[in-house]
């Protein structure tokens, strides 16, 4: 077994991990003192074209960093927490904070570009696609802003009209997904963008709604609002017109994108607040486990469970699953069984999600240290 240290962090690789397969750390950066750094939920950013990466901490700090040396770019101050993952679409970095602010920022030097005022802390990092932002409040409202100028094209407060549940719901939520429908199922609308609620619905909203008014093309409630949590949290992720999703309390869904209808349920697997999907499985994680179902019919193929701890959102690269879990190790599964191949351990935790690319992966700790991992790097370990 290989074990290297560096900046606390130590790696340990199973024996068929070790080799070509396996991952060493190349640079770490301290961005925050340790006795100050709480939960990291701002997972960091890789951008390619300019080689950077760039992260934000509970401190209110969006810092940028060379992705090849790990070199501070520039650093500016939020107003707030850092509360999402950063953003970028074309020039521009967008951020949210706790200020109650929606953020756009220079990638090359951030410089402010505009802010916009919403109310309330977001609680998902922000959507872009086609020009337009798309971000979900803690109040469950929807917001669709025109990128250039932050102006708003549309919005939907879910509970205007009153209904705004009085269980106990969990701070946090999906991030919009704006989805293209299929040209034969497009009677009520071109774009909808599908939306989990505090409440247990799931909704699409039509994306050119007339007159700038909220319009429901669909909505499914998929958690039991007679209980506690009964929050859509997970997903939702959409691929070849399935949308993949779960309620808190009410368990993980497959459901047809057109129309909402049930192609799959997994009522038992309650509990569950993430989801990642590929051409072959589903990956769902709550506290103290993972799991991998078979995409097409729900089975579950293979289960992952350790002490406790939430696990934070998992991604699937290349065959490979990474996820962090907030009281421990960075760990990195085979998708196809659930096989353990390396952990990463900082001793603090890793609430915020990786960053993954297909030979290198930055990572930011609990401890507020971030970490470049790259491919086949036993030998920087030593």
């Amino acid at each position: 077994m290989l074990v290297a240290l560096l900046l606390g962090a130590t790696l340990q690789a199973e024996p068929e991990a070790v080799g070509a397969h396996h991952w060493g750390v190349q640079w770490s950066k301290r961005l925050q003192d340790a006795s100050s750094s709480q939960e990291q939920r701002s997972a960091p950013t890789i951008v390619p074209s300019m080689r950077l990466v760039l992260v934000g901490t509970d401190e209110g700090v969006l810092t940028a960093l060379e992705l090849g040396t790990g070199k501070v770019r520039w650093k500016r101050k939020m107003p707030g927490r850092v509360s999402g993952q950063p953003v970028v679409w074309g020039p521009a970095v967008l951020v949210t904070a706790d200020d109650g602010f929606l953020h756009a920022l220079q990638v090359k030097d951030g410089s402010p570009v505009w802010s916009l005022p919403i109310g309330t802390e977001p609680v998902s990092a922000p959507v872009v696609d086609r020009g337009r932002i798309y971000l979900q409040t803690g109040l469950d409202q929807l917001l669709v802003i025109d990128l250039r100028d932050g102006s708003e094209i549309w919005s939907c407060d879910r509970y205007q009209d009153g209904g705004r549940p009085n269980q106990v719901t969990i701070f946090g939520h999906t991030a919009p997904t704006p989805v293209l429908l299929p040209k034969a199922d497009r009677s009520n609308a071109e774009r909808v963008v599908l939306v989990g609620s505090s409440a247990g619905h799931l909704t699409a909203y039509n994306d050119e709604p007339a007159e700038g008014e909220c319009e429901v093309v669909w909505e499914r409630k998929l958690g039991k609002s007679n209980e506690d949590f009964a929050d859509v949290d997970a997903g939702p992720v959409v691929l070849d017109g399935i949308v993949y999703t779960a309620a808190y309390n009410g368990g993980v869904f497959a459901l047809r994108v057109t129309d909402g209808r049930l192609v799959w349920k997994r009522p038992k697997l309650r509990g569950v607040h993430r989801i990642a999907v590929d051409q072959h499985r589903v990956y769902i994680g709550a506290r103290g486990r993972l799991a991998g179902l078979e995409r097409q019919k729900g089975k579950t193929l293979w289960k992952y469970r350790f002490e406790g701890g939430v696990p934070s959102q998992p991604v699937v690269r290349n065959g490979r699953l990474w996820f962090g879990r907030d009281d421990g190790p960075m760990t990195l599964l085979r998708a196809s069984d659930g096989a353990r191949l390396q952990v990463m351990d900082t001793g603090t935790g890793f609430t915020a999600a990786p960053a993954v690319a297909s030979k290198l992966a930055v990572v930011y700790s609990n401890g507020g240290v971030l970490y470049l991992v790259a491919k086949g790097m036993a030998d920087a370990l030593q």
